[in-house]
Parts: C-alpha cells; sequence; structure tokens
C-alpha cells in the first residue's frame, strides 16, 4: 500500500451502494451475517439513516474506492441502555489483514468515548472464530455464549457477546450526546490518524 492514497471520513447516502456490495457476499456467503437476504438499497438507506441520527459511520477508501466499512448502533432499544453499543465492521475480501478493521475499530472507539458511550459489544457467529480473534487483540473478552441461538444454511450457529469498557462507570453518568454534535475539527483528527495507521502498517 505503499503508494496508496488512503481516506477514513464518515459515510454518507451515495456511498451505501458500494457498502452494500461489500456486505452482500458475508450474507448470501456466510454465517458470518445471520440476514438470510441482501437488503435492497431503499432499506438500507433507512438503517443507514436511523443508525447516523445517533452513531457514526465510517468508511475506508484506497485510491477514493471503498473497501470497508464500520459503524456502532444501540444494543438494546430501552433508554437505561444509552451508554451501550454494538459495533460492527465489513472489510471487502482483497484487503483482508492488513490492519484496516483495527483502524476502523480505533477511530470508533475515541469516537464513541467523547460521546460518551461505556460499553461497546460485539456480537459474533460463532463461526466467525477470526472475528472473535480480532476482538480479544482489541480489549473485547467473552461475556455470554448463547448456544444455538441462530440458525442459517441448515444449520444451528452460537453466538458469542463479547465486550469492551471504554469509560468508568459512575453512578451519575451524563447521557451521552449524538455523534453529529461533536466538533468536526476533532473528527478529522480521528479519522487521519486511522489513515495514517493503516499505511505505516503496510508500508
Amino acid at each position: 500500500m505503499k503508494s496508496m492514497n488512503v481516506e477514513i471520513r464518515h459515510a454518507d447516502e451515495d456511498d451505501l451502494l458500494r457498502i452494500l456490495e461489500i456486505y452482500a457476499p458475508y450474507i448470501t456467503d456466510s454465517k458470518i451475517s445471520m440476514e438470510y437476504t441482501v437488503p435492497d438499497l431503499d432499506e438500507f438507506i433507512t438503517r443507514y439513516r436511523n443508525i447516523t441520527q445517533f452513531f457514526p459511520w465510517i468508511v475506508c477508501l484506497v485510491n477514493q474506492q471503498i473497501i470497508g466499512y464500520a459503524y456502532a448502533s444501540h444494543a438494546f432499544s430501552r433508554i437505561g441502555y444509552q451508554w451501550d453499543a454494538s459495533l460492527t465492521v465489513y472489510i471487502s475480501d482483497e484487503y483482508q489483514q492488513k490492519g484496516i478493521g483495527n483502524s476502523l475499530y480505533q477511530a470508533l472507539f475515541e469516537i464513541l468515548e467523547m460521546q460518551g458511550i461505556i460499553n461497546l459489544y460485539g456480537i459474533i457467529s460463532n463461526v466467525n472464530l477470526g472475528s472473535i480473534r480480532f476482538h480479544e487483540k482489541l480489549g473485547f473478552h467473552t461475556e455470554a455464549i448463547f448456544q444455538n441461538a441462530g440458525y442459517k444454511f441448515s444449520e444451528w450457529v452460537d453466538v458469542t457477546w463479547m465486550l469492551k469498557r471504554i469509560r468508568p462507570l459512575s453512578k451519575n453518568p451524563i447521557p451521552p450526546k449524538p455523534f453529529l454534535q461533536l466538533k468536526q475539527e476533532e473528527m478529522k483528527l480521528i479519522f487521519n490518524k486511522a489513515a495514517e495507521s493503516i499505511i505505516s502498517r503496510n508500508m
């Protein structure tokens, strides 16, 4: 990647068709995603709009082509769980094992900490051992394993919930604030640092 341009930024709606192209094989060819069918673009736009009302959704571009993305979303729906977030990351096949997922997650960690999120969850089907190891290296630990929680391609799948705490617990936690209320200058610094870390890993 020495001669490649790497950029990390917040996703916009024009990116979603390409993002769907990256996501689709994880649905159609594996049990990594427990969805059965690839969502259409309109449905995916609705998901994006719902998520980005509060959380960041970021993309990584190499030579101006999106090759991976990551976002946070609510782990639970009730107000008492507002300090919790579930993380998602997907990278296109040709850019696996290049530290891109790591850098995207590190950027999310910084942003979510600034928002006031405390608990981060990875929810992983146990067929995805690579993702479990990836989360362990980033400081997540297994909180629970739900046996036979999912069913896909004629097989039952265990699901692991992993946890990383990025802020200390408090008796009176301040409610988290939406991503878009953060200073854009600070976001650019986080994104630039993440892009530089990808370049340095691949020189």
